[in-house]
């Protein structure tokens, strides 16, 4: 088969693939010739096509943040972009040459079999693992992964993101947080800590002495605004306006005040607190002054 390009009437270039047959006489002279001329046109636009794709993807994927692999459902490495040779500190050349429990600081060739094999088809698993570099060091990936069937073999494709600057914010927050709790907790002033709902999440030592509440009182299924503020028409105009102080923070940055409410114990007996809130993030540090 000969590849080659010919002009039609019309001035038209197509692609067309030639093949031919020689008939032959009993002295093996030539006496005839077939030659068959195939319109390869549409075929070969098609293959340029693919190609095309693709080259594109391949620069798409080359040009991804996240690190991604194709595995063979037995876990054999198929193929990587160039995130995955920036974050693991492997060549593209040695990565395939690895299965993806050598990357991998958590689990192993017995743990991956399972997990796969009998995971249906175009169904996502979502996790976080530790995935090792070639100096050693290990950093924190959440995984995105499906597996799929082409030509009737099995694969795997994930995409591995590396959340190490996330797991040091979230513990940098966590680390804030505790500062901020052991403060709150051994402060002389009455003080709670309620989250965005207004739910009560920490109440300090001064909190409990003075007022008689522990946070097991303020479960979910309980109101606490009816047992702060017992009567329906104060309890009313007490959440309305905090509820407008609260707006107005939110639309145009005004500043919480200081309020004045008078507050049920435990015990019943009623004190006038001086209440401010402060906001922190997705929460609120309210001060609660007796002032009887």
């Amino acid at each position: 088969d000969i590849p080659y390009q010919m002009l039609a009437r019309d001035g038209r270039v197509f692609d067309v693939l030639l093949s031919a047959t020689c008939e032959k006489d009993d002295q093996g002279d030539i006496i005839r010739t077939l030659v068959v001329l195939e319109d390869v046109t549409d075929r070969n636009k098609a293959q340029r096509n693919l190609a095309s794709s693709e080259e594109r993807f391949r620069r798409f994927t080359d040009n991804a943040m996240d690190a991604f692999f194709l595995l063979t459902i037995t876990g054999e490495i198929l193929d990587v972009n160039t995130r995955t040779e920036l974050d693991t500190g492997y060549s593209r050349e040695e990565l395939l040459g690895m299965s993806i429990w050598d990357l991998n600081a958590e689990f192993t060739e017995q743990d991956f079999h399972p997990q796969w094999e009998n995971t249906p088809e175009g169904v996502a698993q979502l996790f976080n693992t530790l995935h090792r570099r070639k100096d050693g060091t290990v950093y924190p990936v959440e995984i995105n992964a499906l597996t799929f069937s082409e030509d009737g073999m099995s694969y795997v494709f994930g995409i591995a993101r590396d959340i190490t600057d996330r797991k040091e914010a979230e513990a940098a927050i966590r680390d804030r947080e505790q500062r901020l709790q052991a403060v709150v907790a051994k402060t002389p002033v009455p003080m709670c800590i309620v989250d965005a709902h207004g739910e009560p999440i920490l109440l300090n030592e001064s909190f409990v002495t003075t007022y008689g509440y522990t946070l097991s009182d303020f479960s979910e299924s309980v109101d606490w605004w009816a047992m702060v503020y017992p009567d329906p028409d104060y309890r009313k105009q007490a959440m309305e306006s905090w509820g407008l102080a609260l707006s107005e923070m939110k639309t145009i940055g005004k500043e919480l005040e200081t309020q004045v409410w008078e507050m049920s114990r435990k015990d019943g007996a009623v004190r006038s607190v001086e209440m401010k809130l402060v906001p922190l993030d997705e929460a609120f540090v309210i001060t609660m002054l007796d002032l009887t």
